[in-house]
């Protein structure tokens, strides 16, 4: 059994579990310490996704879970943040724009699009790119297939160090509307929490605006705030939340 097929088998008991299990989060952490051999593992894993995309494998094994109510016309493919195209950076740009720009605007963060595209650029990220397959009168018309099979959705995750423990980090979960209640988030969340437990990380960890409705998501999910999250301002009559919020989510081991 290859890692491809390790994570689509580990990712289902995770949404299985988070649905219909009421139990404690917290007691599912454990220990580890992160060493080179781990870094290892995370880039023979990535490579192996990474191979699988180029034949559509990733799409075969993994498209039944992530995409089963539309899986002829969406796919994944999984890159390194070096290996994106310009054209793929765009879009991937363009689209967490559109979603976050003003809720940067309106935080204590503020925006700078030379800051983000430097963040969204950072080595070492992990893209699991959502794309969507032209249709016959698309490759018909356009003789640009990169264009044709155009990038709807993304994410982006990595492997690093967050108050002096190792963590899986995801950076952006980004869909447009129309495929957002449909299953797709909690599924690619559940793939890179599996990568997580793959690599014996002991939580996976993000950042939402208090201002996101994905905050709600993510707290279905299982993600609670850190301890070194900011935290609300009381006020004498209400309790104001902060503007953003450092969540985490224990990984429990893989089952």
């Amino acid at each position: 059994m290859g890692l491809l097929q390790a994570l689509y088998n580990m990712a289902v008991p995770l949404i299985e579990r988070q649905d219909h299990e009421d139990e404690d989060l917290d007691d599912r952490g454990s220990a580890i310490s992160y060493t080179s051999e781990q870094q290892e593992q995370f880039d023979a894993l990535i490579s192996e996704m990474r191979d699988a995309t180029s034949t559509e494998q990733l799409n075969d094994r993994f498209g039944g879970l992530l995409f089963s109510f539309e899986s002829d016309d969406l796919y994944l493919t999984i890159v390194r943040s070096e290996d994106l195209s310009a054209a793929e950076f765009v879009t991937c740009f363009e689209i967490m724009k559109t979603n976050m720009m003003q809720m940067y605007k309106s935080s204590t963060i503020g925006w700078s699009s030379r800051e983000k595209v430097a963040e969204m650029k950072e080595q070492g990220l992990i893209y699991i790119l959502i794309k969507s397959k032209a249709t016959e009168e698309l490759r018909k018309n356009n003789a640009n297939t990169e264009k044709s099979q155009e990038t709807v959705g993304f994410a982006s995750f990595m492997t690093t160090w967050e108050n002096e423990e190792p963590v899986i980090y995801c950076y952006e979960l980004q869909l447009p509307k129309s495929l957002r209640g449909l299953g797709v988030g909690k599924t690619i969340l559940c793939i890179i929490e599996s990568v997580g437990i793959a690599l014996g990380m002991p939580k996976c960890m993000l950042t939402v605006f208090s201002a996101n409705p994905a905050y709600e998501f993510y707290k279905r999910r299982g993600y609670t705030p850190t301890s070194f999250s900011p935290q609300p301002t009381v006020l004498r009559s209400k309790e104001l939340p902060p503007s953003y919020w450092i969540l985490e989510k224990m990984l429990g081991p893989a089952r």
